[in-house]
């Protein structure tokens, strides 16, 4: 049957392909064998890097908007209204 002849023809040739990308080549020039796999992880510390410094424009802006609203109370005689805590509909619990 001439399509497993094919199939084994490719997967001979993926495999001569794999190997030496991840592993001849990377010896030749001095670098970690299987850089594909090393690829993976440092994509993931970039994810996480990108979430850390989202997280942290958020928080600098929240710093931003509350400070611009404690400057406009000082500034109209209003006492500071913002709740530290509340009950979700901006009123403080007495208890």
């Amino acid at each position: 049957m001439w399509f497993w002849s094919l199939l084994e023809v490719l997967l001979a040739m993926a495999v001569v392909v794999f190997i030496a990308t991840q592993v001849i080549l990377p010896i030749f020039q001095g670098t970690p064998t299987f850089p594909l796999f090393a690829l993976k992880k440092e994509d993931e510390k970039l994810t996480e890097a990108a979430g850390a410094i989202q997280k942290e424009k958020v928080h600098m802006e929240i710093e931003k908007l509350t400070h611009e609203l404690d400057e406009m109370h000082k500034r109209h005689n209003i006492p500071n209204a913002t709740p530290k805590e509340g009950n979700g509909n901006g009123n403080v619990n007495a208890s």
